[in-house]
């Protein structure tokens, strides 16, 4: 499956690496609208609405993200950018026993999207609706 930069933004042709690199950075590919060019774009550049579309995808689609870095982590052992003791400890630490959805969130990228989240407004106390003619005080 190949999941391309429009969004949510894995798949480089020139970088197939890209989606571990991606996972554990504060920065996610984005598709310039006008020149449909890729760039990399730290998330607290994104607006609001961005970072939660991004998040809930992400949330969503926790075992296709583990697998596209499953293949980005053996990509970078086949080009010898990490040795086989480092490919071991990525591959235990991401297909351990923790369920994907688990995993995801103890990534570096979720982590920074969970933290500019705002805080949820402060629950105001307000008094129930009641009829009119329950409302009028004598």
């Amino acid at each position: 499956m190949t999941v391309t930069a429009d969004y949510p933004g894995l798949y480089v042709p020139d970088d197939p690496t890209v989606a571990h690199k991606l996972i554990q950075s504060e920065t996610w590919l984005v598709r310039d609208d006008e020149t449909r060019q890729l760039h990399w774009r730290n998330v607290e550049h994104m607006t609001p609405s961005h970072r939660a579309h991004l998040l809930d995808w992400l949330r969503r689609n926790a075992d296709a993200m583990r697998m596209h870095v499953y293949r980005s982590v053996n990509q970078s052992f086949r080009r010898y950018e990490i040795d086989g003791v480092q490919r071991a400890e990525l591959i235990r630490d991401l297909l351990g026993d923790r369920p994907a959805a688990e995993w995801l969130e103890d990534t570096a990228l979720v982590r920074r999207l969970v933290a500019l989240q705002p805080a949820p407004a402060p629950r105001r106390d307000r008094s129930r609706w009641l009829p009119a003619r329950l409302r009028r005080t004598r």
